[in-house]
């Protein structure tokens, strides 16, 4: 089997525990977040820098990976080097700083990976094994905080970041064990209890859709009754979770009810006047954006939120189209290659890695997954491991 190459991050024996350690380490973000440094840093912020230059530092050696990394590696080395560009004409707030650093740790973290896995097949299977161990205790300690605090609260782990990591745990346990087992059941329950316990609407709906792609199967009278079921069911839960948390029953119905659908009103949380506003600026600099964490400051300006509400708006804003295009289209580009891996070997590494990928591009839809440190991780982490996995099936 011959491997047509490219330079591209080598790894030894030292990086399964540095991948390792900046994935848990995205499960506890929160509690260094809270802890503030001098010039507007966190710790958190600090210990993600220097994550993403140890990455990075891997991400500069040379190594022979496959053809199908060179294009999506090539774009987004373009993203980086448009969004540092940009960022530093336009000035670079700490915010702006802090986005960099995810960036560049989400890229690198992806060909790192994918390198590791090459070397050593077992990485993805302990990464796997992490994620999984990590979400049930995470997802265990917020509801039993939030069983005295009430949901949705923030004493250790903010409920929004949360939700989010969460959804890697969602991905990995679907993939990895049948929800419809006894176990995979149980471990899933507990993960969307504590999504829902959370209050983020998009996270739950996400876990749910997550849910029941992982029970479609290729063209099958069996797998065609499973998804039917598996949406019926799904929809019923969701309806419990609403009915059973009525602070989730307020975020989903009361509000500015901006949005009716089949006679309901939901709330959008005043998202639809600010993506308007955001997006009549965006003509101001359409290609190239205004720099990292311009919309954040936009809208604090205006509107005194701290985002952008919408990854992909906020990348439009920061980065203008190109920008958008060159994060946005590498990652499709991984995805469709390891969905065609998982549909034809049934592979739960690939499955998760597409499961993860889809739930990010989702929850980009109403929040900011794309700067934080955790869940991006877990999906470049599974991504690069799913690639190698393709790999020493297939070749390239």
């Amino acid at each position: 089997m011959t491997l047509v190459t490219a330079r591209l991050p080598r790894v030894g024996g030292g990086a399964s525990s540095l991948l390792l350690a900046a994935c848990a380490f995205g499960f506890v973000t929160d509690f260094f977040n809270k802890i503030p440094l001098a010039g507007g840093l966190s710790l958190a912020g600090a210990i993600s820098a220097l994550f993403a230059v140890l990455i990075l530092i891997h991400c500069l050696s040379a190594v022979r990976l496959p053809r199908h990394l060179m294009i999506p590696a090539g774009m987004q080395s373009g993203f980086l080097l448009l969004a540092v560009t940009v960022s530093l004409v336009s000035g670079l707030p700490i915010s702006g700083v802090q986005n960099l650093v995810t960036y560049t740790a989400f890229i690198g973290a992806l060909h790192a990976s994918a390198a590791l896995s090459l070397l050593d097949p077992g990485f993805p299977l302990r990464l796997m094994r992490l994620i999984l161990r990590l979400s049930q205790l995470l997802a265990a300690t917020y509801l039993v905080l939030a069983l005295v605090l009430g949901p949705g609260h923030d004493l250790v782990f903010a409920p929004r970041s949360t939700a989010m990591i969460l959804i890697l745990g969602v991905a990995v346990s679907v993939a990895a064990t049948p929800w419809t087992s006894p176990h995979g059941a149980m471990r899933l329950l507990l993960l969307l209890v504590a999504i829902g316990a959370s209050l983020s609407r998009m996270a739950l709906l996400t876990a749910l859709l997550l849910v029941t792609l992982s029970s479609l199967h290729r063209g099958t009278w069996a797998g065609r009754l499973l998804l039917l079921g598996s949406l019926g069911g799904l929809g019923g839960l969701f309806l419990w979770l609403i009915d059973a948390i009525p602070a989730l029953r307020s975020r989903m119905m009361e509000g500015d009810a901006a949005v009716q659908v089949g006679g309901l009103t939901l709330n959008t949380s005043g998202r639809m006047v600010l993506w308007d506003h955001l997006f009549a600026k965006v003509q101001t600099s359409p290609w190239i954006g205004h720099g990292a964490g311009s919309s954040g400051m936009e809208t604090i300006k205006f509107y005194a939120i701290a985002h952008a509400h919408n990854d992909y708006l906020r990348l439009l804003y920061d980065f203008g189209l190109i920008g958008l295009v060159l994060f946005v289209l590498p990652l499709l580009l991984i995805l469709r290659r390891n969905y065609r891996h998982a549909l034809n070997s049934g592979s739960p590494l690939n499955r998760a890695a597409v499961l993860a990928g889809i739930g990010l591009l989702c929850l980009m839809v109403t929040d900011i997954p794309v700067v934080f440190f955790g869940l991006m991780m877990g999906v470049a982490l599974l991504n690069g491991a799913g690639s190698a996995a393709i790999i020493r099936q297939h070749g390239s």
